[in-house]
């Protein structure tokens, strides 16, 4: 239990014996070197064992006394609840500020003090942000005994608050163990956190927090508003949602770092300047130094809370971050997104920019321009974007640059969005199409290149075109088991949807709006926009508004995976760059009459 420390119990009972049952004062000060003792006397009485309870100081004062009342099925039960009793007083009495409880101290009586004394700090240093020292403590927990499952199950939590975000992985292997040491939240938590994103996990977060005993829980409320906040809007979640339930996982520990620091990050996404200021002093105050992560998140924040409403200020500190390490710079540029400020995006692209010149990388470079692209598409200034991602297949050409500088030409303009002219879809299916032809291509760039050139096929209102691609799609899946069955169904309910049948075009894309696609934030970062606006317009056009503003608010999410490759685009990107274009179709059909 972090501040307390507990003489050596091999120690206390032979000095004890040796004093012939009677310890002064001095005694576990001096030779035991403890601040503090527990004398107890226990009594058998008919309902089970009264134990007299009496906290000793320094001096041998007297600072805590109570009679602890104990019931048992029989006498082994009695010596434990008498255990736990005293225990729960001695920490009560010693550290208040922490939550410990009963069926805790229960849990882990049948555990050495040399395992929990390091899992104790480390949930010490989970809440506080110190993610280093909370993952070497429970590296130690586990070396003192690899089967305490909890101490796996928290070293995994830390890693969700990281930047890689890794945790997925680890809670699958940790459901195979012995679950013994997990208290029936954590059981809960931990089999919602491995269910696969999407409603069925929601509503996994939503069952736990209805259950009495864990509604106020505040962890359990972050991990909700966590999901919320990342990957809600993708079913229809609106973020205004998330961002009130983490002011929730605040109001019920103010101190959990995690819970401030998301909280933080929200209120400045949605322009609320005062209560962002006041949450990231706050954030500056509780957080652990910033040696304990990659990341700083106070200083983080601080500069995107200037990014979002100091811009003046916000150049002067920018220049700064030249200094800092490029991969941290390259970071920046492209995790701007939760900030939602494209102008900022493109600054730190040109920063980066500088940097790659300086050291000569091609590599960050093709970076740099991807966040000039990303930032200048969202600010509408499509030539300026194109060019952009043209530059960074330029700068480090490789097939998956090439294709993604070719769909950025060609799929918003498939889509309809404003900007995008035929001459720059003409110049991208040209790309493509050279793309298809290659024998030396990976048919996941096949795969792109086909639900691109179907997309604006069907923009064109080229039905044997259209088709032709949708049928290469279904051929590929036969030749890579499967892989391009979201994009064939996506090109099939196109057709489906040029005949009329809106409905039958929602019914064949149902379990992909559904189902979370974690294999094509990299594969096929367009497919989720394209999902999204086409289901929105088929919707419209059964005249069901509100499920068509639901599915254009899939843009709000914040899915961003740390482990694609720098120089590509993810999904949660290329969300974030239409998102504006799926703003105004929500205005649009908001104002229309009639609900739906």
């Amino acid at each position: 239990i972090p501040g307390v420390g507990k003489a050596s119990s091999q120690a206390a009972f032979s000095l004890y014996e040796s004093r012939g049952g009677a310890l002064s004062a001095s005694d576990w000060t001096g030779v035991l070197g403890a601040s503090r003792a527990v004398r107890c006397v226990v009594d058998r009485v008919e309902y089970g064992l009264d134990v007299d309870f009496r906290l000793l100081d320094e001096s041998g004062n007297v600072v805590e006394l109570e009679t602890l009342h104990v019931a048992g099925d029989s006498e082994s039960a009695l010596l434990r609840q008498a255990a736990v009793a005293v225990t729960l007083r001695v920490i009560g009495a010693v550290v208040p500020d922490l939550t410990v409880t009963e069926e805790e101290v229960d849990r882990f009586s049948g555990y050495r003090i040399e395992t929990l004394r390091p899992f104790f700090w480390g949930d010490f240093h989970l809440r506080n942000g110190a993610w280093r020292s909370a993952a070497a403590a429970y590296g130690e927990a586990l070396a003192a005994d690899p089967t305490f499952t909890l101490a796996r199950l928290r070293r995994a939590e830390v890693h969700r608050w990281l930047v890689d975000r890794s945790i997925g992985a680890n809670l699958d292997s940790i459901l195979a163990m012995d679950l013994s040491s997990l208290s029936p939240l954590d059981s809960l938590l931990m089999v919602a956190g491995a269910k696969p994103h999407g409603p069925e996990q929601l509503e996994a977060y939503e069952a736990i927090l209805a259950l009495p005993a864990y509604r106020f829980d505040p962890y359990a409320t972050l991990l909700y508003a966590d999901e919320l906040y990342h990957r809600g809007a993708l079913w229809g979640v609106p973020l205004d949602s998330a961002v009130t339930m983490l002011h929730l996982a605040v109001a019920r520990d103010s101190f959990l770092v995690p819970a401030v620091e998301h909280l933080t990050q929200a209120l400045i996404r949605t322009g609320q300047a005062e209560d962002a200021a006041t949450m990231l002093e706050h954030l500056g105050d509780i957080h652990a130094p910033e040696d304990e992560s990659d990341l700083f998140y106070p200083r983080v924040w601080r500069q995107g809370w200037l990014e979002k409403f100091d811009p003046g200020t916000a150049r002067e500190t920018r220049a700064a971050m030249a200094a800092l390490p490029p991969e941290t710079v390259s970071l920046y540029a492209r995790w701007v997104r939760y900030i939602d400020s494209p102008s900022t995006q493109v600054e730190l692209g040109r920063l980066l920019l500088s940097v790659a010149e300086h050291l000569g990388s091609r590599d960050l470079a093709a970076q740099a321009f991807v966040a000039q692209g990303l930032g200048r598409v969202a600010q509408g200034m499509i030539p300026q974007g194109l060019a952009a991602f043209d530059s960074a297949a330029g700068r480090f050409e490789t097939p998956e640059t090439l294709v993604q500088a070719a769909e950025w030409a060609v799929i918003p303009y498939a889509l309809g969005v404003e900007g995008f002219t035929p001459a720059d879809a003409d110049r991208g299916q040209r790309m493509l199409e050279g793309l298809w032809q290659r024998a030396d291509i990976d048919l996941r760039i096949k795969v792109r290149a086909a639900t691109a050139l179907a997309l604006l096929a069907d923009r064109r209102g080229d039905e044997g075109l259209r088709d032709t691609w949708a049928n290469r799609l279904e051929s590929l899946g036969r030749e890579d088991g499967g892989g391009t069955a979201r994009p064939y169904r996506l090109a099939s309910a196109l057709g489906s949807a040029a005949r009329g049948d809106y409905r039958g075009a929602l019914d064949s894309t149902a379990e992909d709006y559904l189902a979370y696609d974690s294999v094509g934030l990299a594969d096929r970062p367009f497919l989720r926009s394209a999902l999204h606006l086409k289901r929105g317009e088929w919707y419209r056009a059964l005249g069901m508004r509100d499920s068509a503003i639901a599915s254009w608010l899939w843009h709000q999410n914040t899915d961003l995976e740390g482990m694609i490759p720098p120089p590509l685009i993810q999904a949660g990107e290329v969300d974030a760059a239409l998102g504006p274009y799926a703003a105004r179709k929500t205005i649009d059909a908001s104002g229309a009459e009639g609900p739906e």
